[in-house]
């Protein structure tokens, strides 16, 4: 449980408990709600809502988000397949890319985690496939059946919307998809349908922004973008808000472009061969496969024109692999484009039917060995403060009064396993520490004891808050527990 899955499921539990789409953890500091739970700003309802749908099934959060996000994982191959049939009309090129996807990295991780990647890059995914040309790519401007499509397409990309907001940079992408054909007053049409269905399955959420926040795109999210070129701790311990995106950067456009560039320069020399193909192995295919699909431009473009904002996007600010997991689908039609293409211009040779076999058996072992690596990517990957948080966290939830709250570090970790409110570390002076704990009712702390001294540089003197009393500490789970005494 990654503490971005904890964060899901404590607003998942506040729905299923009817406080709706809020989060019980108050962070990062400068958030500071009025009160606990409050409205969430950071996720998307996508999830956390079909989170508590399911978890009267199962009877565990935890395991519904893994459901969900395990059955869209298995059906993205099949998703892949489907729109690489209909862009392509070739039925070896999307068994291809579907093979490449279902053996990819960052799509096998994402779909054993409870994240929202794997159930969005399936909504966009599918969201393509009904907007795409049918079969024989013959499109009729006033046929029932593409008026239909459209009204779909927008539908299931308002789904996405749902769960990931960065469903937004696909519209000119699936704009130019579902107009491939049409001219005039038709293509109009078709992205006025596209949109309005868009707007109407994304509404729940469009109208909550906008009676709670007073913008229907609200997201404090977006402060995230900053998050490179600014100090880290300060970023989100501090009582301060990190400033708008888009003036900082305009205002630092050199660092901005540097970042931009190494970053750039990073995914494609580790991210994309190994996180989103698995392999280098198929560089030489997918360089192929990218100048085919600038040659083929007609047929092609709606996929550069999603991948090349989305790429530009998150490279310019502090990224996780899985930030590109939406992107696969069109890095795995691309790469299987360039191998179909490369392999018939091999000579013909009859394969016997031994060797067919063995080549099914070897891309079966491929997948299970990819399965396999990423499984242990995934165990190395887990965040020492959640033992500390599964351990400390009944203790403390049975130490406070009704009302009263924790302070942490990762405060999804320690609200999920309380069950109790929590806010995050304020590193401030003392009336503005004091201020945080009086308005959440801070009864108890647990930090982390190997960076006890990096925060207490940050305060005054060099010194911890002074209503800040050790309690008991495990050396084994690096953690220190406090009582939260009242100071004058």
């Amino acid at each position: 449980m990654s503490p971005d899955a904890a964060h899901f499921l404590n607003v998942a539990r506040c729905v299923g408990r009817g406080e709706g789409f809020s989060n019980p953890a108050a962070w990062p500091a400068w958030l500071r709600p009025e009160r606990l739970p409050a409205p969430e700003t950071f996720k998307d309802p996508g999830l956390p809502f079909a989170i508590a749908a399911l978890t009267p099934l199962v009877r565990d959060p935890f395991r519904a988000g893994q459901i969900l996000s395990l059955l869209a994982g298995l059906m993205l191959p099949l998703a892949v397949y489907a729109l690489g049939r209909k862009v392509a009309h070739d039925r070896e090129l999307a068994w291809v890319a579907g093979l490449i996807a279902a053996a990819s990295p960052v799509l096998i991780a994402q779909s054993v985690r409870v994240m929202a990647e794997s159930l969005f890059t399936l909504l966009l995914t599918l969201a393509f496939v009904a907007a795409a040309p049918t079969m024989d790519g013959a499109f009729r401007a006033r046929g029932p059946h593409r008026d239909l499509s459209a009204w779909v397409a927008g539908a299931l990309l308002g789904l996405a919307f749902l769960v990931r907001t960065q469903a937004l940079l696909a519209i000119p992408a699936l704009a130019v998809l579902t107009t491939a054909g049409s001219t005039g007053h038709a293509r109009i049409a078709r992205v006025g349908r596209v949109l309005l269905a868009m707007a109407v399955s994304a509404s729940p959420l469009l109208i909550r922004n906008l009676v709670t926040f007073g913008s229907p795109l609200y997201s404090d999210a977006t402060t995230f973008a900053v998050w490179p070129f600014v100090d880290p701790l300060e970023f989100s311990h501090a009582l301060t808000r990190p400033p708008a995106p888009l003036p900082f950067a305009l205002d630092h456009a050199p660092q901005v472009v540097a970042h931009t560039a190494s970053q750039l320069a990073r995914f494609a020399r580790s991210a994309l061969p190994r996180d989103i193909l698995g392999a280098v192995a198929w560089a030489p295919v997918l360089a192929a496969g990218l100048v085919l699909g600038i040659v083929r431009l007609r047929t092609w473009a709606f996929a550069w024109v999603y991948l090349v904002p989305v790429v530009l996007m998150m490279s310019a600010v502090s990224w996780n692999t899985r930030y590109f997991a939406s992107t696969a689908p069109f890095w795995c039609l691309l790469t299987a484009l360039g191998a179909v293409w490369l392999a018939r211009r091999l000579p013909a040779v009859r394969w016997p039917l031994a060797a067919r076999v063995v080549a099914v058996v070897a891309l079966l072992a491929y997948v299970g060995l990819q399965s396999r690596r990423v499984a242990r990517d995934i165990r190395d990957s887990a965040a020492p403060e959640i033992a500390a948080a599964i351990a400390e966290s009944p203790v403390i939830a049975s130490r406070l009064a009704p009302g009263e709250s924790l302070m942490a570090v990762t405060t999804s970790y320690w609200s999920w396993f309380s069950d109790r409110p929590s806010v995050h570390l304020v590193v401030a002076g003392e009336r503005e520490f004091m201020a945080v704990v009086r308005r959440y009712r801070v009864g108890w702390a647990a930090l982390p004891t190997s960076r006890l001294a990096e925060f207490a540089a940050r305060y005054p003197g060099g010194r911890l808050p002074a209503a800040l009393v050790p309690d008991h500490a495990d050396p084994e789970r690096d953690i220190t527990v406090f009582r939260v005494r009242e100071t004058r």
